[in-house]
């Protein structure tokens, strides 16, 4: 999941895999400290990303339910599935709806 902090601007990632069936966030990047970001001790491990931010390794977290209810945000918030080098729009399909 890519999308854009509303306050900074910058992209946000997080990585998630299907493990057995289950939806599992595995790692982050975060490329600055910002308004409701920041590493939660004990979740995962804090590196340098080398380039002024950082990534969370290792989450390895269980999404409660096997899924999220999602409200994507508008413009340049931009939330986009990836995968691989397919890139979709959930703000462009459906900004400011729930999106289970």
């Amino acid at each position: 999941m890519l999308w854009h902090h509303s306050v900074q601007g910058f992209e946000v990632s997080d990585c998630y895999e299907n493990r057995g069936g289950y939806m599992v966030l595995v790692w982050s990047h975060l490329p600055d400290l910002a308004a409701g970001l920041d590493h939660i001790p004990g979740r995962g491990q804090q590196v340098s990303d080398v380039q002024r931010g950082y990534l969370v390794l290792g989450i390895d977290e269980l999404v409660l339910g096997n899924a999220y209810v999602l409200r994507p945000g508008a413009g340049t918030v931009n939330h986009r599935l990836t995968i691989d080098d397919r890139e979709v729009s959930l703000s462009a399909a459906a900004a400011r709806e729930r999106v289970p």
